[in-house]
């Protein structure tokens, strides 16, 4: 993985590769501590995965970007009904 070392073992990335559930991964392009190639990365890896990477955002998209975050996750939400 990138420089964050976000999945550091195999038996990890094993496990997350058979992951059967929808998963949305939002990431900053800005994020400090998770770089946005481990988030990239992590979407790789996810079979059923959603991956949004929000452009002058850091960390926390849930506070910095409200709006946006909330749109992704209902329209994540709505297509799994």
């Amino acid at each position: 993985m990138g420089n964050g070392q976000i999945l550091p073992t195999t038996r990890f990335i094993g496990r997350i590769a058979n992951m059967k559930l929808p998963v949305l991964i939002m990431s900053g392009n800005d994020d400090r501590i998770v770089p946005t190639q481990d988030s990239v990365e992590l979407g790789n890896i996810i079979p059923n995965v959603e991956l949004e990477i929000l452009k002058d955002c850091g960390q926390f998209p849930q506070e910095e970007f409200l709006g946006e975050f909330l749109t992704s996750v209902v329209s994540f939400i709505q297509v799994l009904n």
